[in-house]
């Protein structure tokens, strides 16, 4: 048990739980052997024989703290919450005054979520124990998850009694406002503890999430313009255009670069190199950009009907081409890069449906309503287009990261049916668009203005008699 301990504390878990399965075969019914042995399968990530090992243990000791504090994080690891804190409360009524406990409690609630008990079993912990850097950082985080504003203030604490600690340093650098400021508060904590899992994972994320940004850039981008231009006059959005693109390219420019450059050396190159389908996204998404960005051009100088419609058809194209970027982006973010958590991914997009359907839907539902007034309502139409693409390419960002992991046959049905239903309103938004005519400012090249060259005849040319010459 000493030596699962030691490796345990080096990170070697599964080493660990072979050494102790080995013990456990000459010794199946020690208690503290099935406590250890629950700890280690925990860490390694086999679930099932950690649930085993710590169901043996309580069966020999009821009320083993070891045990029901794994059998409540097996069970938060498979969604039952429910069953965790019924675990985490016998943990408490058995160790009423173990502060480990209330914490374990504290972390279940949050996740019900139930945060007002939550709190109240946090402080409770931390009045049992306020020396302890690790009860610190589970207090962080369940002071994050409910919304809590001390969240900072226990990291700072937990720092204050162990400046070395790797868990409360990636709490600190992933609290971070600005993408920058984590990767460099990630990257220094690398530097100590290269193979630091949560380091290595909060990194990943914050990076290609600063990738992928370019394509979302595009569809809110496109969205402004497209509203934008159903109530100002060309003559305003010829300004306007370039104001609303300016902060997009340069805003993730600058953002990339200086990620990049408090990244490790060859952190992101190798990155690439590994996923050639991401570095492709990459250039797709630049190329979405660009086309977003001369689009309005035609819109502006459209010298017909069928010009200005070209500017608007321009810019979904780019909010198709910046969907297949970000869906190539994910497919190399998730299959290429070992040090992506694929539990995190989904969990970071989970809130992101809501912040797409308030943020894309209320502008558009707000423009429908005043539909009557719109200088250009057949810009509308387009604008409608957009929710559908987005949420589209959100289903299949999906179901690129649950294919081969768990989705079954009846989740692709339904996203394939969600997915031609978006594109079935992408179509009949289309439609609908090409029947109504569109306003535009009259040009040289506008109907009508276009003056056709026409020429009159020439005079007929003169003719001369010459008289024969005589012959001799």
């Amino acid at each position: 048990m000493l030596r699962a301990q030691l490796l345990g504390d080096v990170g070697q878990w599964q080493a660990a739980a072979d050494l102790l399965s080995s013990a456990l075969a000459e010794h199946p019914h020690d208690g503290q052997l099935l406590e250890a042995f629950a700890v280690a399968a925990y860490n390694v990530g086999d679930l099932d024989r950690a649930r085993g090992a710590a169901e043996a243990a309580i069966a020999h000791h009821g009320t083993s703290l070891l045990a029901l504090q794994v059998l409540a994080q097996v069970s938060l690891s498979v969604s039952r919450a429910a069953d965790a804190v019924r675990y985490a409360r016998r943990a408490v009524e058995a160790h009423p005054h173990d502060a480990d406990a209330h914490m374990l409690l504290a972390t279940c609630l949050a996740q019900v979520p139930d945060r007002r008990a939550a709190t109240v079993a946090m402080d409770r912990a931390l009045e049992l124990e306020s020396q302890d850097p690790e009860l610190f950082l589970a207090a962080a985080r369940v002071a994050r998850r409910c919304g809590d504003d001390r969240a900072a203030q226990f990291i700072a604490t937990g720092l204050d009694l162990d400046p070395s600690n790797a868990d409360l340093q990636t709490e600190a650098a992933s609290a971070r406002t600005f993408a920058g400021e984590r990767v460099a508060g990630l990257s220094g904590v690398l530097v100590d503890d290269p193979t630091h899992d949560g380091a290595r994972h909060t990194l990943a994320q914050t990076v290609w999430g600063t990738i992928a940004r370019l394509a979302s850039g595009v569809w809110i981008y496109t969205l402004a313009v497209i509203l934008c231009s159903a109530w100002v006059p060309p003559s305003v959005l010829r300004h306007l255009a370039p104001v609303l693109m300016a902060p997009l390219l340069v805003n993730w420019i600058r953002t990339f670069f200086r990620v990049r450059k408090q990244l490790p050396p060859g952190y992101l190159g190798r990155r690439l190199r590994r996923s050639p389908i991401a570095l492709a996204g990459i250039g797709l998404a630049a190329l979405a950009a660009f086309i977003a960005s001369v689009a309005p051009v035609l819109i502006i100088v459209g010298w017909s009907p069928d010009g200005v419609r070209l500017g608007y058809d321009g810019l979904i194209v780019a909010c198709l081409l910046a969907g297949l970027a970000h869906v190539m982006v994910t497919i190399g973010r998730l299959r290429g890069d070992r040090d992506v958590s694929l539990g995190d991914h989904l969990a970071e997009q989970s809130g992101y449906w809501l912040v797409w359907l308030l943020g894309l839907g209320l502008p558009v539902g707000l423009g429908w309503a005043c539909y009557g007034l719109a200088a250009q309502p057949g810009a509308l139409w387009f604008a409608l287009m957009v929710l559908p693409i987005v949420f589209g390419v959100r289903c299949v960002e999906y179901v690129v990261a649950l294919a081969g992991r768990g989705l079954r046959w009846s989740g692709f049905v339904v996203a394939a049916l969600f997915v031609a239903g978006c594109a079935w309103l992408v179509l009949w938004c289309g439609y609908r668009a090409a029947s109504v005519d569109f306003k535009y400012q009259p040009g040289p090249l506008s109907p009508g203005n276009i003056q056709v060259p026409t020429f009159s005849p020439l005079p007929p040319i003169p003719t001369f008699t010459v008289p024969a010459v005589p012959v001799r």
